[in-house]
């Protein structure tokens, strides 16, 4: 099966080197082997070719400071909708929140309906676990570096059965956490520092 597909790509004009200068041992491979071409009809060369994936976006410092706020606000005390407040604790109305995503929190069903509706809920709303690239997460439980929990993360993709590749905000590293040791704050499709 390699050899009939070796020998299309050499009647579809693709040359073939095996020696160290035209590439061998390297990756990617030389664009003489890919048979990658620029927009003018030339062969690329590595610097050229596009990338395989696009590169995360990272969180925008004018809104790192919003953003770690959100991460901080586990008591839902504020409508999603309308902005009230709720009532003080042992006292009051208690709000509801979303089933699914339980990011959201509203006063009534009304307001509940209307941030459906236009607010742009429903296309966000989605279980914590279901991350997408450029979702902003934060770290919670990790034993065995303390120093993550809180931080600010951003998804870059799925890792393995699990574990999802995400960079922290603050050093630019990229690690590799369990879903269970992350917490949605921010989905892409919220993201103001990334709109446009």
């Amino acid at each position: 099966m390699i050899s009939h597909r070796m020998q299309a790509m050499n009647e579809a004009g693709v040359s073939w080197s095996f020696e160290r200068e035209a590439g061998h041992g390297t990756w990617p491979p030389p664009a003489e082997v890919t048979g990658a071409k620029t927009p003018s009809g030339e062969i690329a060369g590595p610097s050229e070719q596009k990338p395989s994936s696009p590169a995360p976006r990272l969180i925008s410092p004018s809104f790192r400071e919003r953003y770690l706020e959100l991460s901080r606000n586990k008591t839902k005390a504020t409508c999603s909708c309308c902005g009230a407040e709720a009532a003080a604790e042992g006292g009051g109305k208690k709000f509801k929140v979303c089933s699914t995503c339980r990011r959201k929190a509203y006063c009534s069903a009304a307001c509940q309906h209307q941030d459906w509706k236009e607010g742009g809920h429903k296309r966000s709303c989605r279980p914590q676990k279901d991350f997408r690239a450029d979702d902003v997460v934060v770290a919670e439980g990790i034993q065995s570096k303390p120093e993550l929990n809180g931080q600010l993360m951003v998804v870059v993709g799925s890792a393995s059965e699990g574990r999802w590749q995400v960079i922290v905000d603050a050093s630019g590293k990229s690690i590799s956490l369990h879903a269970d040791k992350l917490r949605l704050v921010v989905p892409v499709e919220e993201r103001e520092d990334i709109a446009g």
